[in-house]
């Protein structure tokens, strides 16, 4: 595993960037798996739905990108927001140093978790990405739900508009 640190401005919560493993079938959505065990950790800081694990081009240069690159599967970039958390009981507060303090345990906490080769805890993570497939499933269907709304939006946008221009020219003639 690979993580470098970092603060973010803009997007609230804790959460990762990561490399979507689209290489190997037998790996598919494994690179979630570490951080959807962070949510279930520490739900109120970390955010499995604000993860992205899309690789940009533009992003190429960064060190996760490079260290995926090199085979390590499991590498993220941890981004910490200034502005903290819409999650749970600390929807509109922000992190202090000890919530930071904390993050850095329930890291190392879960890091031991993932790569314990407990047969139990080995289930679990394959319970993990069944799971993570069902949310996956559900993103998929709410974007295509959402784009045809838009495209339906459009429809009447366009429709609408050539009924005023239909009034307008039978006004005009």
């Amino acid at each position: 595993m690979y993580c470098d640190m970092h603060a973010h401005s803009r997007t609230h919560n804790i959460f990762v960037y990561g490399c979507e493993n689209k290489r190997n079938a037998e790996k598919k959505l494994s690179e979630q798996v570490f951080p959807l065990m962070m949510h279930k950790n520490v739900a109120d800081k970390f955010s499995f739905e604000n993860c992205k694990f899309k690789v940009q081009r533009s992003k190429e240069g960064t060190g996760r990108i490079v260290v995926w690159m090199l085979g390590i599967t499991n590498s993220y970039t941890l981004e910490a927001s200034f502005g903290g958390s819409t999650l749970g009981s600390r929807k509109g507060t922000h992190f202090s140093t000890m919530d930071y303090e904390h993050m850095g345990r329930v890291f190392c906490e879960t890091l031991l978790d993932y790569s314990d080769e407990n047969p139990n805890k080995v289930k679990k993570q394959t319970k993990l990405i069944k799971m993570i497939k069902k949310i996956r499933k559900r993103e998929k269907r709410e974007q295509k739900a959402l784009k045809l709304k838009k495209l339906n939006d459009q429809e009447c946008i366009i429709e609408e508009k050539l009924k005023v221009k239909q009034s307008l020219d039978e006004s005009l003639s």
